[in-house]
């Protein structure tokens, strides 16, 4: 119903950007950055501080993410995250299903804990139907 699928994300890092205006150019030429995903950068830089990552590109295909990555080490302040994302082949047929089988969010972590709990212990103590 649902399967992962790689997912790389571009974000800055304003406390290690070294020349602000050099690279956002050099991103704007990688990854073909539209005037206003820039200026939203640069507003987006502006109310940055510190470590708080701002968020360039998402969902980049490989000829973007191989020629990031390659430059990665000449574009202080930019940091390249690579991780999975839930895919749906089915769309909202599958989300639907995977929403019916998620637990509800007003759950607690206990609770949720202790339900299944619950169902592992009274799996463990039903008879098998397989002899032995």
């Amino acid at each position: 119903m649902a399967i992962n699928r790689a997912d790389v994300r571009v974000d800055l890092i304003p406390d290690f950007i070294q020349d602000k205006d050099r690279l956002l150019a050099d991103l704007s030429h990688i990854l073909a950055l539209t005037p206003e995903d820039v200026q939203r950068i640069r507003t987006d830089l502006e109310g940055g501080q510190g470590f708080q990552p701002v968020p360039v590109a998402e969902h980049l295909d490989a000829e973007h993410y191989n020629a990031i990555k390659v430059r990665e080490l000449d574009l202080p302040g930019v940091s390249v995250l690579e991780g999975f994302s839930r895919f749906y082949p089915a769309g909202g047929e599958g989300l639907s299903w995977a929403g019916i089988m998620a637990a509800p969010k007003s759950w607690s972590r206990e609770s949720w804990i202790f339900s299944h709990l619950a169902v592992m212990r009274d799996s463990c103590t039903r008879p098998s139907s397989v002899s032995r």
